[in-house]
């Protein structure tokens, strides 16, 4: 995992047209409602596809946001960092409210491979979650211990990479992103340490 910093001013402008507009209007009745056990509305995954894909990838250079490999990104999926869906909790609790008013924000969302899609999922434990409806600036002011953002956070201050591409933790955060998204995975060490030796 890399840091990779998010220029300011380059969302994609169809992720706040129409389309978004229409998914805006039905999260807020579903905010509104105060209802704590029914999933919020899905986010328009076709258009945030359409308009996300390329940025993302000329953003991470082709590579997943999270394991930085190739691998798999014939298949990218587009993660939302903080799930839009319900996010699960250490406890195995979904909380459903949180992060659905982030299902079109572009800082929320991230190229990813097959592989940590699959081992991610909807997992985001948090210290204590953020009001409903913070951006996600206040979001990382106030919940704390959550797992590494590669757009905000300094991987290297948490993880140490050795030669044969193993992740030792230096903090809790760190020891949560290598075991929620698997990066210690054998078929990315065994790629690593191939890519490292040829070098």
């Amino acid at each position: 995992m890399l840091y990779v910093p998010r220029v300011r001013g380059s969302a994609p402008h169809d992720l706040v047209g129409v389309y978004a507009q229409q998914y805006q209007a039905e999260l807020d009745e579903y905010l509104q409602s105060g209802s704590v056990d029914r999933r919020p509305p899905k986010p328009p995954q076709e258009l945030i596809r359409e308009t996300a894909t390329s940025p993302l990838m000329k953003l991470f250079r082709g590579k997943c946001a999270y394991c930085e490999s190739y691998d798999g990104m014939n298949h990218l999926r587009i993660d939302h960092f903080r799930p839009a869906g319900g996010a699960e909790r250490r406890d195995g609790a979904i909380d459903y409210r949180h992060y659905a008013w982030l299902g079109v924000t572009w800082e929320n969302l991230y190229p990813v491979c097959e592989a940590c899609a699959r081992s991610k999922r909807n997992q985001f434990p948090v210290d204590k979650a953020g009001p409903v409806g913070a951006d996600i600036r206040t979001l990382r002011r106030v919940e704390g211990n959550t797992l590494l953002d590669p757009c905000y956070d300094k991987p290297v201050r948490h993880i140490i990479f050795d030669e044969n591409g193993l992740m030792t933790p230096r903090s809790l955060r760190g020891e949560m992103t290598i075991e929620i998204a698997n990066l210690n995975r054998s078929s990315l060490g065994e790629k690593f340490s191939q890519r490292y030796n040829s070098a």
